[in-house]
């Protein structure tokens, strides 16, 4: 199989479970955490329910930019793993509907759509920082090498 298609198949294959898992996660999360609660704030700009909901994407797509840099053989892994983010926001993006009030502020808008950015951000980072580490402890033996 070509390099291409292989990294293809591999980004596909490692999608379709990821994104059922942070799909449940999310709602797991929200159901254990944060539904029925009340959050004190002690900043009037922080939402924390929707902070604390942010929590398991950046989580499951840290662990899926880890497992992309483990196994795709690609020389720009950070764009992979960031589309491979993208990829499931773009499509909370399409499914979600979200309403605001003609009164709605900028931080609403915000804690609405700023949770889209946190799956790529999480994976890219995660697989830059792994595919470097990985190279680091390639180059420099350690003490018992």
């Amino acid at each position: 199989m070509e390099p291409t298609r292989r990294n293809l198949t591999v980004f596909v294959a490692l999608f379709i479970p990821v994104y059922f898992a942070a799909f449940y996660a999310h709602s797991f999360w929200f159901r254990l955490f944060i539904n029925d609660r009340t959050f004190s704030v002690t900043f009037g700009w922080i939402h924390w329910p929707m902070l604390l909901s942010w929590i398991p994407d950046g989580v499951i797509f840290a662990v899926a930019g880890i497992a992309l840099a483990i196994v795709l053989r690609v020389d720009k892994l950070g764009y992979w793993a960031l589309a491979f983010g993208a990829l499931y926001s773009l499509i909370g993006l399409l499914m979600s509907s979200y309403i605001f009030e003609a009164s709605a502020s900028l931080f609403d808008y915000f804690w609405a759509y700023g949770g889209l950015l946190v799956p790529p951000i999480c994976c890219g980072l995660a697989a830059v920082y792994a595919r470097h580490h990985a190279d680091q402890r390639l180059r420099i033996p350690g003490p018992y090498a």
